[in-house]
């Protein structure tokens, strides 16, 4: 199951224990949702910060013009 898949049953959880008025429940439920968009959070930035240091490791292409100045 997808983060967006997990986050909108999370959330759908959430809304049906506020409508039955079982609001203790549904705070529970909204702190899953904070954990998990927590985790989701770490997890981009870590993605994002390899992405960005593999990127630095590929080798510069200098343009033909600036070659030879």
């Amino acid at each position: 199951m997808t983060y967006e898949q997990q986050r909108a049953q999370l959330v759908s959880q959430a809304q049906e224990h506020i409508k039955n008025g079982n609001i203790e429940e549904a705070n529970k439920i909204m702190n899953q949702i904070r954990s998990l968009d927590a985790e989701h959070e770490q997890s981009a930035t870590a993605q994002a910060n390899l992405d960005a240091l593999n990127g630095t490791r590929q080798s510069a292409q200098v343009p033909a013009q600036f070659l030879n100045a």
